[in-house]
């Protein structure tokens, strides 16, 4: 609150009436509604100085940058652009977004937004971006820079990571006893399920390893074909990657592809079979052939992010979720596909036995293997 400056004084008579005969003499003809001047009588009658209006701070802002593909692909974007939009709805913030066409603009634009000194903090969507944000972090170490599936390696970064894995294994159980309906339109008696994957780096393709890993937990004879786009936006690939799948026998396709994906369906409604979204909840796009849905809670942990910098708590370091902590979700909400009780059931029973460690859901193709070895036993 500015200081109070009031300026106590004392006059007698006669310069009061000096003063206002100057003041009389120099002002303007006054007009009818003028009111007059009274001058005070004493310093007791002194009103004191007005003091100046608060002036409120403007709003924090926050930059998010998107991965490549941007907004609008109905998935991992949009699901970090959610936490992003509630923070200016609930905190006040000012939010600018930036949409990358490529991973080499990443770099220039973390420096542009360190430098500029506007952000209470910078939010990076992709695993993608970790290079790039961590070295611009060192170069700025009062620039507070929060990564969703990135790990940090500087104080000021928040790394927030997954366990995806999970989602994906879950996904192989939904995905494996719907192939068994075969009263379904579109299921076939073959024992073959499809993925289509955007990139294949590890951080993506433990989604295939776990998916096979959940399925073969119900039959061990279940195969998987994957498939990879090369990007997350070409969905006419995601499409013609998943025709390829659907006429080696998948009537079930799961989509890890972000904005391609959307290709996935397309594939999916044209050929009659069934698929599996990721990202958000995306079985109301096609409810009568997607039946599911898996997807992290990154709004969460985008707004609890920018929520923490704004309240001046704001840590670096990297956090790890997954279901034991609430943060992953397999929704069948919205779908119009008659997922069998059996199936239901599983998918509950295997979520408890994921949450509370009972089993761990495979990273890689090794785990895959020692996983499996324990089927046989």
């Amino acid at each position: 609150m500015p200081a109070r400056h009031p300026f106590p004084f004392l006059l007698n008579s006669a310069l009061i009436v000096a003063l206002l005969a100057l003041t009389a003499c120099s002002a303007a003809t006054p007009t009818a509604t003028t009111a007059p001047v009274t001058a005070p009588t004493s310093a007791s009658t002194t009103a004191p100085a007005t003091e100046p209006p608060e002036v409120s701070a403007p709003p924090m802002k926050v930059l998010l940058i998107t991965g490549v593909g941007g907004l609008g692909d109905q998935g991992f974007n949009d699901a970090g652009n959610l936490g992003a939009t509630r923070a200016v709805d609930e905190l006040g913030i000012t939010l600018d977004v930036v949409e990358p066409t490529e991973s080499a603009e990443f770099e220039p634009q973390y420096r542009a937004a360190a430098s500029s000194g506007e952000y209470v903090l910078i939010v990076g969507l992709g695993f993608e971006q970790a290079q790039p944000a961590n070295l611009v972090a060192k170069e700025f170490p009062d620039q507070g820079i929060a990564l969703i599936d990135s790990a940090s390696e500087q104080p000021n970064v928040q790394g927030v990571l997954f366990r995806e894995e999970e989602n994906a294994f879950l996904a192989g159980i939904v995905a494996a006893y719907l192939t068994q309906q075969t009263d379904l339109p579109g299921i076939n008696p073959d024992k073959v399920l499809g993925i289509v994957l955007g990139i294949d780096v590890p951080h993506v393709r433990r989604y295939a390893i776990s998916y096979e890993a959940g399925a073969r937990t119900i039959d061990a004879e279940m195969s998987v074909v994957v498939g990879v786009v090369g990007d997350f936006s070409d969905q006419a690939k995601a499409k013609e990657l998943s025709i390829a799948q659907i006429e080696q026998g998948a009537d079930i396709v799961y989509q890890v592809a972000g904005g391609a994906g959307l290709g996935v369906f397309n594939a999916a409604e044209e050929k009659g079979v069934y698929a599996i979204g990721e990202g958000l909840n995306q079985n109301r796009l096609h409810p009568t052939f997607i039946v599911a849905s898996t997807y992290k809670r990154m709004d969460n942990a985008v707004f609890n992010a920018i929520k923490t910098a704004v309240e001046g708590s704001f840590e670096g370091g990297n956090f790890v979720y997954g279901f034991s902590e609430g943060y992953l979700v397999v929704d069948l909400d919205g779908s119009e596909v008659p997922l069998s009780a059996e199936g239901q059931a599983a998918l509950q029973e295997y979520q408890g036995k994921l949450a509370g460690g009972e089993i761990t859901a495979p990273f890689s193709q090794e785990d895959l293997d020692s996983y499996l070895a324990t089927l046989n036993q």
